[in-house]
């Protein structure tokens, strides 16, 4: 159960970078256009999306493998013990 609840946090961790990221996105390429005097479609079609939804997959998957990984060694470590330490 703490582990799968890690697993959720880590979700939670991952899409929130993952939309400060598309946010980041908005406002630069938003800010490019303007100062290229071009639209922001032309901006946003030349970005290479294939990458980005990689990383964004990546992302995902490092921070939940990370959470997980924490859980699994907190989960074997007996609490009377790591206190006493």
């Amino acid at each position: 159960m703490v582990t799968r609840s890690t697993i959720y946090e880590g979700v939670i961790y991952a899409g929130t970078a993952i939309v400060f990221g598309a946010i980041a996105i908005a406002v630069t390429s938003a800010t490019i256009a303007v100062g290229a005097e071009i639209s922001v479609v032309r901006v946003l079609d030349g970005l290479p999306w294939v990458t980005l939804g990689v990383l964004a997959g990546v992302t995902l998957v490092t921070t939940c493998l990370a959470m997980a990984l924490q859980a699994a060694r907190v989960s074997r470590t007996v609490a009377a013990r790591a206190l006493r330490s």
